[in-house]
């Protein structure tokens, strides 16, 4: 009875994780539409929640010492513990008690926390199955609201490049569909499923996701062992550096007084450029704006144009202080496990966060944290162990 039940939550775990994403891709774009409620829709935090309780379950019961990504999880869930504690401050200090602050909290700490116990629950061989029936039930998710908007993959061949436009868009699986690109980018068991992975990042049609396909195809074909090189701290110290400098750089340009070297540069004004985030924040700068915590500047631009505020790391800058900010990019980059194809895939992350958004694309950043946990645990027990051949990368 006891081996039944402990084979059984990881299998009870991987089905409440798959319930999750069938209903990420499947319920959020009727919900996007008002066809479903929002009840439904976040019906996916609850399955997420049951697999995270279900697989830590087994590993109660498992005691397993040597536990996978445990590392970035502790100093990611700091990070949520510090956002919590200014948040607290925060509202004590203002006044204002937002129960959207609390709910981007939750947000923020669960693609670590699901990432972080189905890692420690699954075997690779389940986790590559996992990953390639997330893969097809992804795409016919995205076929089926392309449909519903009136368009079809087809429609890709006739996307304006030079705007960046085609009906094929869809920022909802746009990071997804990337997370599916690195991961079969670097576990190459199959051609077809990293050729097809590359098909359906295309035709959601996201410049930025774009660049890292084209960065994918390049090392797939040319320059495979790269993927597993270590990088050295030094060079991780500079990108966190960069990172805050280029940030800096970021908010400096969409100030007004900078308007003339966005014309410049892109013929378009900062607004246009941004489609409409600079606006959002010069607003927040023109009426004082003063944080009631993580999210806050979110929730009073939704309140009062409807749309979000999506500049991450200014938002971040804005909410907790730039200081918190500095940590947080400090952090975040050792999500990478200090390898290339780790770099890579925070980089992009890192790159959405400047001039867009991510901390909201919970469920990409959760397939993320794991493509990465994978990269760095499982190939390495792939290799001492020599289990699973074929898996690792062998170029």
């Amino acid at each position: 009875m006891r081996k039944l039940q402990s084979v059984s939550f990881p299998l009870i775990a991987l089905v409440f994780f798959i319930l999750t994403f069938a209903i990420k891709v499947f319920i959020d774009g009727p919900y996007s539409r008002g066809e479903v409620s929002s009840a439904v829709a976040y019906t996916k935090y609850g399955t997420a929640a049951m697999a995270c309780a279900f697989a830590w379950l087994y590993l109660f019961r498992k005691k397993k010492k040597k536990q996978i990504f445990l590392s970035e999880y502790k100093q990611m869930m700091l990070v949520a513990v510090l956002f919590t504690f200014i948040t607290l401050m925060e509202q004590l200090g203002t006044g204002i008690y937002a129960t959207t602050c609390y709910i981007e909290l939750i947000k923020f700490a669960m693609p670590v926390i699901l990432a972080f116990f189905m890692l420690n629950t699954l075997d690779f061989e389940t986790f590559y199955k996992c990953m390639v029936i997330l893969l097809w039930m992804s795409f016919i998710a995205y076929i089926i609201d392309l449909h519903n908007e009136g368009a079809n993959v087809l429609d890709i061949f006739q996307a304006d490049v030079a705007n960046s436009e085609s009906k094929t868009e869809h920022s909802g699986l746009s990071g997804i569909s990337l997370a599916f690109v690195f991961f079969f980018t670097y576990f190459r068991r199959s051609r077809f499923l990293f050729l097809f992975s590359i098909f359906f990042c295309v035709c959601t049609f996201k410049r930025l996701a774009l660049c890292f396909v084209a960065i994918a195809l390049i090392c797939k074909f040319f320059f495979p062992h790269v993927m597993s090189k270590k990088v050295s701290k030094s060079v991780l110290y500079t990108l966190k550096a960069g990172t805050v400098v280029v940030t800096g750089i970021w908010f400096w340009l969409m100030l007004p007084e900078q308007e003339h070297y966005v014309l410049a540069w892109s013929g378009k004004s900062t607004f246009d450029f941004t489609s409409g985030r600079s606006g959002m924040m010069r607003y927040l700068l023109d009426h004082s704006f003063k944080s009631y915590g993580f999210g806050s500047a979110n929730d009073m631009i939704n309140k009062l144009f409807g749309v979000p505020f999506e500049f991450d790391f200014i938002k971040i800058a804005f909410e907790l202080s730039p200081l918190v900010l500095v940590i947080f990019i400090c952090v975040f980059w050792n999500m990478s496990g200090h390898t290339f194809w780790g770099v890579c895939i925070i980089g992009f992350f890192v790159l959405n966060m400047i001039t867009s958004d991510s901390l909201t694309s919970n469920f990409s950043m959760t397939l993320a944290y794991m493509v990465i946990g994978s990269i760095n645990y499982y190939s390495q027990m792939i290799q001492n162990e020599k289990i699973f051949k074929g898996v690792e990368n062998k170029g």
